[in-house]
C-alpha cells in the first residue's frame, strides 16, 4: 500500500503557557509563563467525562496540551481597539 502525504495548515496563535514543576521537569523548560503557539483547542474524553484541552506548540516544535485556564494568549495585543 502507498504512503500518505499529507500537509494540514491552520492558523496558530501566539501565546502563553503556564507550566507547573512537573511539566518543567517533564518537558526540559522553566516553570512559569513560556511562549508557544496554540494550534487549537478540542475536547478530550476520558472516564470523568469530557474535557477541554489547548493543543500548542513551544518554540522548539515539541506539541503539548494543557488546560485552556493554563493559556493566555498575547496576539490580541497586537490588535488596534475598535
Amino acid at each position: 500500500m502507498a504512503g500518505i502525504d499529507i500537509e494540514i495548515k491552520m492558523p496558530r496563535r501566539r501565546a502563553v503557557v503556564s507550566i507547573n514543576s512537573y511539566l518543567s521537569r517533564k518537558l526540559g523548560i522553566p516553570e512559569g509563563e513560556n511562549p508557544c503557539y496554540v494550534l487549537g483547542i478540542f475536547q478530550e474524553s476520558s472516564d470523568d467525562g469530557p474535557c477541554a484541552v489547548a493543543v500548542y506548540e513551544l518554540g522548539d516544535g515539541r506539541v503539548a496540551y494543557a488546560d485552556p485556564d493554563a493559556i493566555r494568549f498575547v496576539d490580541i495585543e497586537d490588535e488596534v481597539p475598535l
